[in-house]
């Protein structure tokens, strides 16, 4: 089955989608060699740069405490996380990575440095600034559309 593309598809919403899934397969192509998802680049990127609360690292990351509780437990089993209490709360868990995090999370890192030269070389300076203008007032207003902004059904006739 072949894929539409970005240039294809027919309004921006679709393009912005085919977008973010082209950007998530190049990062799976790039650390494939790894073994990593791009979520677990992710989560290591955060765990290294000074978060240790799950609770904010899922918020970051924009997904559950069931998917990142899911991706801690695939971390301990590969030996690259470890869990202890909270040293400003004990009745908290905090993440630490270990040695071997710390090495995957290094060893991660230039897939997204990948990423941000591609992109840095494909937009000059004003077309940057101009697509993160875009990107911040398209998400103020997505932010505030829910289930009540949706028309009602039409009432459907009985036979």
């Amino acid at each position: 089955m072949s894929r539409t593309s970005v240039k294809d598809a027919s309004s921006i919403p679709c393009k912005i989608r085919l977008l973010s899934r082209e950007i998530t397969a190049c990062s799976a192509r790039l650390l494939e060699p790894l073994d990593l998802t791009p979520s677990q680049s992710e989560f290591l990127y955060h765990l290294t740069h000074g978060q240790t609360s799950p609770s904010q690292i899922a918020r970051m990351m924009g997904i559950d405490a069931s998917n990142l509780s899911r991706m801690i437990r695939q971390f301990e089993e590969r030996g690259l996380v470890k869990r202890k209490a909270d040293e400003e709360n004990r009745t908290r868990v905090a993440l630490v990575p270990t040695a071997a995090g710390r090495a995957m999370a290094v060893d991660s890192d230039p897939h997204a440095e990948l990423i941000h030269r591609a992109v840095d070389e494909a937009l000059s300076d004003a077309e940057v600034r101009s697509l993160l203008r875009s990107i911040r007032k398209l998400s103020e207003a997505l932010g505030g559309l829910g289930a009540e902004d949706m028309p009602k059904p039409a009432k459907r006739r009985r036979r």
